[in-house]
């Protein structure tokens, strides 16, 4: 029997039992908050291109201006 708060495993069985959380569950949450990072990350760095590629495109046109 598990005890609440305690990792469980029950010879492949996973679930909740007497309040006790099951590793599946948690190993579960811990993907899900390393896909919802990885996602954040990648929206940053297309975030942090697109601010490279206009001041880029900014600085082009300002050259051509004084040139």
């Amino acid at each position: 029997m598990c005890r609440e708060g305690e990792i469980c495993t029950d010879q492949g069985t996973q679930g909740e039992e007497e309040g006790g959380r099951w590793k599946e569950e948690e190993e579960e949450e811990e993907e899900e908050e390393e896909e919802e990072e990885e996602e954040e990350e990648e929206e940053e760095e297309e975030e942090e291109e697109e601010e490279e590629e206009e001041n880029h495109s900014k600085l082009r046109l300002r050259i051509e201006y004084i040139v």
